[in-house]
């Protein structure tokens, strides 16, 4: 079976989950509803290839197979210089975005993000704050996970044209 997973967030159920692991391991339960048993073929791109980096370590904790980690242009590194691209410094810093005030919060990401395409065309300021919240919340997470040693085998697929130039984009 094929099944494809999105931060509970967008849909405005709850809050984004802050935590990868907290992420990988509801991810891995809900996947584990549709398919209890390995083996697993898991992808990602850019933070959602670090999310399945993490599902792959929880599924071989548990003894389960993955058959395919595949990781789309993902790096810690390189999502971070994804994130400076996107949100150029001389403006408001990622990080200190929570600090200004909603209003101009919202619009610094409407401006920024319709760019690289993270808010639909037409988005209310609903949904657009929602997928803000988000895009923080997946910044934060980025920056607290800490990757352990994975026994199996990755892919990583990396796109010839360069989004942005990374020093290490090229290191596996």
């Amino acid at each position: 079976s094929d099944i494809a997973l999105r931060d509970p967030g967008v849909d405005g159920g709850r809050g984004p989950i802050e935590s990868v692991g907290l992420m990988a391991a509801e991810y891995v339960a809900a996947i584990r509803q549709v398919q209890p048993t390995g083996p697993y073929l898991i992808g990602g791109w850019s933070f959602g290839g670090i999310v399945a980096y993490e599902m792959a370590c929880q599924l071989d904790e548990q003894s389960e197979q993955v058959g395919t980690l595949a990781l789309l242009d993902t790096g810690i590194v390189y999502s971070f210089a994804v994130m400076r691209t996107l949100f150029p410094k001389d403006d408001v810093p990622l990080f200190q975005m929570s600090a200004i005030d909603p209003a101009t919060q919202l619009d610094y990401f409407r401006r920024y993000a319709s760019g690289a395409q993270l808010i639909p065309p037409g988005a209310g300021d609903r949904l657009a704050k929602r997928i803000l919240d988000i895009f923080l919340a997946n910044a934060e997470a980025t920056y607290n996970y800490r990757p352990r040693p994975y026994r199996g085998k990755a892919d990583l697929l990396l796109a010839s044209d360069e989004f942005v130039r990374v020093r290490v984009r090229r290191d596996p």
